[in-house]
């Protein structure tokens, strides 16, 4: 599942407790445990779940680099995005440059829920294509977008969204 690029900006995110939201609740059950990937052209260090494959199709840029693990149903991914720009900016301009990025590779974005978490920014958004789980972080001339995604307009399945968002909380950003 490809998801998209984005051109934008990077902070340090620890781990948070999943993004739960109303409209599809997530059961708490025990995931299988990630395979760590240090990540360094996405600045990042990477949980996958296991059994899950790279989509070596993910889009990069001079501006962006993407990484796209795919759930073995094909029907969930977990996505990070490191992206730049040419000056700082916070968080709410990053995740405008992502709902523009996804509208533009997807046809349509809605952000249907946005929420400050210290030093990130949670959201959840809807394409054409996908509907996204993501937290933004920026810090200085870089940023990430990390993400749980399924698809748009189907019932996501619980056990590959709770590994998908274990592996986003689990995402390690900024080591540089």
């Amino acid at each position: 599942m490809v998801f998209l690029s984005l051109a934008g900006c990077a902070a340090s995110a620890t781990s948070k407790p999943p993004l739960q939201t109303s409209a599809s609740p997530v059961e708490s059950r025990p995931v299988p445990p990630p395979t760590t990937i240090e990540a360094e052209e996405l600045d990042a260090i990477c949980d996958p779940p296991a059994g899950w494959t790279i989509d070596p199709a993910a889009p990069s840029s001079d501006q962006t680099r993407q990484r796209v693990w795919v759930s073995p149903s094909g029907k969930t991914s977990y996505g990070v995005i490191y992206f730049t720009l040419p000056i700082p900016v916070g968080d709410d301009i990053a995740l405008l440059g992502f709902l523009s990025e996804m509208k533009r590779h997807e046809g349509q974005a809605a952000l249907l829920d946005k929420q400050r978490d210290g030093d990130r920014l949670r959201f959840e958004a809807e394409g054409g294509h996908y509907h996204v789980r993501g937290i933004i972080a920026t810090a200085g001339f870089h940023g990430w977008a990390v993400y749980a995604g399924t698809l748009a307009g189907e019932q996501p399945m619980a056990d590959e969204l709770a590994s998908a968002i274990f592996a986003r909380e689990n995402t390690r950003l900024g080591r540089r």
